[in-house]
């Protein structure tokens, strides 16, 4: 899931959206491009984590099959598939034999001696469909089996609610992002191998699902899921049967703060005398164990010395929790997460006194919950879901403006940006950590560093409980966000989302943040929509294209404002809809008008210009924003003030940026478009996208830009089709069309292919890696070249990959991805650790790229192949567990298998595709001789 409204599709999905659209562009269909686009056919697959005891395994007569076992061997497919590819075939000959040994069997699979020689059970289809805006999938898996037996596995592994399973698939063919034309050749993947060995959690399957999607150009998904629910029906010896499968979001409405602790908030009959006076943060400091850290935090807060904020100490004083304090205690992270304010207010009679309001950040707040309060697993004592990441706590973004403060400070306060009539006392509290100029400009903010009032999360932890005091989470946290919305003037639409592809609840504005840029993720996608365009030589993958207008109550009276005044008037903000209907007017009613005519005049002494009742604002909130962020002096009327008009206030401030052209125009638009393409994974939530103007309207493409707001997948036997659902926003302005920023994207895609396709020697398509490994001082027609043009290119080395940023190979200088060790200064003395900006650094990055092939070559080529080659899990149990080879022996001369087992090892890389490969490769090289996977590698080297 995006973390910021807006952001651009991962650089792989745009790439291969790229390739697709480049190859779909030729005018003159090669065999590749025809199999890949009309005649492919989807893979799907569906595995489960249910593990069988003893017991239960003699009950379903496979006594042999127990723990994983029968998981292992009864994965759903088109038929029934094992765990080393492995199909169901032949014919069962006699009844009598083991059971499980009939799985494996085409013709009385899991026999049932009454019904005769039935055929296995197997998936139909699959459909994955966005919940509650995107932020759920719920995967609907249609099956059949044709007896009792089948059907007592099937219930055994797949009808039981709360068990988890993995569903996967992907396109059969498929062009890679290196133009490559790519069949699915190996069976299994890195998810599906951690998955059914029970070696990885919940977090790190969601993990390798990314990672494959990634390897595969986004031509691969799968999905983590929890069976919620099934029915079946019995029709002439026919089982059909559906599952319902929840991805592990749908937790967070059901979790329960404190759900292993009973949370006994007191009643009216407990609250009497004094007690009912407190303050809810002390009155139920013992009604759970967050309120008790609540008041812990208090405690602490309590024991810091006040600082007074005037010199005269008519005003308030405050205290915080600073670096040093804070790095003492493990219970606090950073500077100033815990901060106390002491207002000066006046009570009934107008007498001087002190109220003491205390905060904590929202980060350490979700972070507390995170880790002491959730329902964890017990192996892992990870959480079921996670409400808190530590990388997000500085890069979780909102929407803000310079003159955004809070209306009231007994729900949250921020620091100001720009400091009116120096109002320093406020910065000094909080930081200035809230505000992220640092990162993304100064119209965007960090959520998690808004300060809440720990008397405010009191109330709504007392507000909230149930009949047995327990709290639902995703109440409490839509409650506290909700309250932050309002104080902050509602200018921003903070709501509780879920990343299904980490397990995470995460907090997402759905405001856009102007200006916002991604530093990890380029380039903007560009859909073609309309068939092929010969000129720029691109082709839309583009099946269906809807668009819908959805009006509300809201929508309509903003709409209704843009037609005065530019569309900005204090208190409304329907600017993007002046801009959307520039140039056309309604000759029945023209203009619109509030409190003005046609002149301009005011029609009574009462009514004033927008202009006039800003300026009056701005006179009003100074004095105000003044007492209680400056002199910390606070009294009812003056936060009644400012809740009053802050809302109105800071939307003319909007508005009239807008209308400037300092930013894009905010909000949605009414407009929902679906996408229908051919199936695509990656594609994140809240991410956006750019269409092209064929067959619309100009605004459409010249404005518009679409957020996607759900992502549903279609799989079955003869198709795999992906739907965006979207809704549309105003887009930066640009002089360039989307058609002509597309044409320029897919010109290096339209090279690579044909470098490769239509070429038996395909791999080898990569002529800069046949200089690079010729200038290294390796001879093209031998082994050591061959090997290393072919590993080079496996490895993905290609210059124009992420938009011309390159692969991570050739940022390197390193075409074999050769790990980094200091060893390899003997080659190259300048040679260091990789800086890999997007994850973790392993590789070498070399000087040149012609050391870096010389690296490969001596290093790994000829080092191994001599016999130095180490002994790994890849070469040991991998490969004798995948059936294709035999274990190598310390110290004895590797064969092919043998070799790439250990350097691209099944799980990290497709191995069997990488063999293919090589062999390919060499058999071609060298027909003469019988070249093949146990072929000693030495025997080949010059």
């Amino acid at each position: 899931m995006g973390r910021v409204l807006g952001e651009n599709f991962d650089n792989y999905v745009v790439s291969q959206i790229n390739t697709r659209q480049s190859a779909l562009g030729d005018t003159s269909k090669s065999v590749q491009n025809i199999l890949v686009f009309n005649a492919n056919k989807p893979w799907l697959r569906m595995a489960s984590a249910v593990d069988i005891s003893e017991d239960k395994a003699k009950e379903l007569g496979i006594s042999t099959l127990t723990q994983s076992g029968l998981a292992r061997e009864y994965i759903l497919t088109g038929g029934v598939i094992n765990d080393l590819g492995s199909l169901s075939s032949g014919i069962v000959s006699d009844f009598s034999t083991d059971k499980a040994q009939s799985l494996r069997l085409a013709y009385g699979n899991a026999f049932s001696a009454n019904f005769g020689l039935t055929p296995p059970p197997g998936l139909k289809s699959v459909s994955i469909t966005a919940l509650n805006d995107g932020a759920l999938k719920k995967a609907t898996v249609s099956l059949t089996c044709f007896s009792p037996d089948q059907f007592a596995l099937i219930d055994a592994l797949y009808l039981r609610i709360g068990m988890t399973t993995l569903i996967e698939w992907g396109h059969a063919t498929y062009y890679s992002n290196e133009s490559l034309y790519e069949t699915k050749n190996e069976f299994s993947t890195q998810a599906l191998t951690g998955f059914l060995e029970g070696t990885v959690d919940q977090y790190s399957i969601l993990s390798l699902i990314e990672k494959d999607r990634e390897k595969a150009s986004g031509n691969y998904d799968g999905m983590f899921g929890k069976i919620t629910n099934y029915q079946w029906a019995y029709n002439q010896g026919t089982y059909d049967i559906t599952i319902d499968v929840y991805s592990m979001g749908d937790v967070i409405e059901s979790l329960k703060v404190n759900s292993s602790i009973n949370i006994n908030f007191p009643g009216a009959a407990n609250t009497s005398g004094s007690a009912a006076e407190q303050p809810s943060l002390i009155a139920e400091k013992d009604a759970s164990r967050l309120n008790s850290h609540l008041f812990y935090w208090k405690s602490e807060l309590d024991k810091r010395p006040l600082v007074s904020a005037t010199e005269d100490s008519s005003g308030g004083e405050y205290a915080f929790i600073d670096q040093t304090e804070a790095s003492k205690n493990s219970k606090l992270k950073t500077d100033r997460e815990l901060v106390k304010i002491q207002f000066v207010t006046r009570d009934v009679e107008n007498a001087r006194q002190k109220s003491a309001e205390y905060y904590v950040k929202l980060g350490p707040l979700l972070r507390f919950i995170n880790n002491k309060l959730l329902l964890y697993n017990k192996e892992t004592t990870k959480p079921l879901i996670r409400i808190f990441d530590e990388r997000d706590y500085m890069n979780n973004l909102m929407f803000t403006l310079r003159e955004q403060f809070s209306s009231d400070p007994t729900i949250c306060i921020v620091p100001f940006y720009d400091r009116p009539n120096n109002f320093s006392r406020l910065e000094n509290v909080t930081g200035t950590q809230f505000r992220a100029t640092d990162i993304a400009g100064v119209y965007a903010a960090r959520v998690q560093h808004v300060h809440i009032n720990l008397n405010f999360i009191a109330k709504i932890l007392k507000g909230s409980a149930d009949k047995d005091g327990k709290v639902s989470l995703y109440t409490f946290l839509s409650k506290i966000v909700a309250g932050i919305n309002k104080s902050l003037g509602s200018i921003n639409n903070l709501e509780i989302s879920y990343d299904a592809d980490e397990n995470l609840a995460i907090i997402v504005d759905k405001t856009r943040i102007p200006g916002f840029k991604s530093t990890k993720n380029t380039s903007l996608a560009i859909f073609a929509i309309n068939g092929v365009n010969t000129q720029s030589g691109f082709g839309s993958f583009v099946k269906n294209l809807s668009l819908q207008s959805q009006l509300t109550k809201d929508l309509s009276t903003m709409m209704a404002v843009s037609a005065q005044a530019g569309g900005n008037v204090t208190g409304e903000d329907g600017t993007f809809f002046a801009t959307i209907n520039k140039g056309l007017k309604d000759r029945i009613i023209p203009e619109k008008i509030d409190a003005t005519d046609a002149s301009g005049k005011v029609n009574s002494e009462t009514e004033q210009t927008p202009e006039q009742k800003f300026s009056g604002y701005q006179t009003s909130l100074a004095g105000s924003i003044n007492a209680i962020y400056n002199l910390l002096k606070i009294n009812k009327g003056t936060v009644e003030t400012l809740q009053a008009i802050q809302k109105d206030y800071l939307k003319y401030i909007r508005g009239n940026t807008i209308k400037k052209g300092s930013i894009e125009a905010q909000g949605f638009i009414p407009l929902n478009m679906g996408l229908e393409i051919h199936g695509l994974g990656g594609v994140k939530l809240w991410q956006q996208f750019k269409i092209t103007q064929e067959i619309l309207p100009p605004y459409y493409t010249g404005q518009l830009s679409f957020i996607v707001k759900g992502i549903n997948h279609s799989i079955d036997n003869d198709k795999w089709t992906t739907t965006l659902e979207t809704l549309a926003i105003a887009s930066e302005k640009s002089t360039v069309t989307p058609s002509e920023i597309l044409k320029e994207k897919v010109k290096p895609k339209k090279i690579l292919r044909e470098q490769g396709e239509g070429n038996p020697d395909s791999v080898r398509g990569n002529s800069n890696l046949k200089t690079i490994f010729a200038n290294a001082g390796f001879t093209p027609g031998t082994a050591e070249y061959e090997l290393g043009v072919t590993i080079g290119t496996k490895e993905g080395w290609n210059p124009k990959a992420n938009d011309g940023v390159g692969s991570r190979s050739f940022r390197n200088n390193n075409p074999g991805n050769v790990d980094f060790d200091k060893g390899l200064s003997t080659i190259d003395p300048g040679v260091k650790l990789e800086k890999n900006p997007y994850g973790s650094s392993r590789f070498a990055h070399f000087t040149t790229a012609e050391l870096g092939a010389k690296a490969l070559v001596q290093k790994k080529i000829i080092r191994w192949a001599g016999g130095l080659m180490p002994v790994t899990k890849g070469n040991q149990s991998l490969i004798t567990d995948a059936k294709k080879g035999d274990k190598y022996k310390k110290g004895t001369k590797p064969t092919i298998a043998q070799f790439f087992y250990t350097y691209a090892p099944p799980n990290e890389n497709n191995t069997e595709g990488y063999i293919a490969s090589v062999l390919a490769s060499l058999q071609n090289k060298f027909p003469d001789k019988d070249i093949k996977r146990t072929t000693i590698v030495k025997t080949l080297l010059s």
